[in-house]
């Protein structure tokens, strides 16, 4: 999402990153991939049960992580659009994101 970051800002829009890694991990890796949107922690996975996205066992140590997700969220706080993948490696194009976020402005 970060090539497309001042697209999706301009549209009016903000990025929030989820995952379940510690504060201290996603910082240092905001920083090394110089990723401006906050990453937020879910340590604890609430937000990837609320979603229905626990992968279990999935991660390298055998932890669960959760399945890639976008989820698009219109003013009045509902689910405008999502893009769920059971596919670790499949991610949504950031293009496509802008896409969804111009048909919704």
């Amino acid at each position: 999402m970060q090539s497309r970051y001042d697209e999706i800002k301009a549209l009016d829009a903000e990025v929030l990153g989820i995952s379940a890694d510690t504060p201290t991990e996603n910082q240092d890796f905001s920083q090394a991939a110089k990723i401006e949107f906050p990453l937020l922690s879910d340590q604890d996975g609430q937000a990837m049960d609320a979603f229905g996205l626990r992968h279990s066992g999935a991660s390298l140590d055998g932890g669960d992580i959760a399945r890639p997700a976008v989820f698009l969220v219109d003013r009045e706080g509902k689910i405008a659009w999502r893009m769920l993948t059971p596919n670790l490696r499949v991610r949504v194009r950031p293009e496509t994101v802008v896409a969804q976020l111009a048909q919704m402005h």
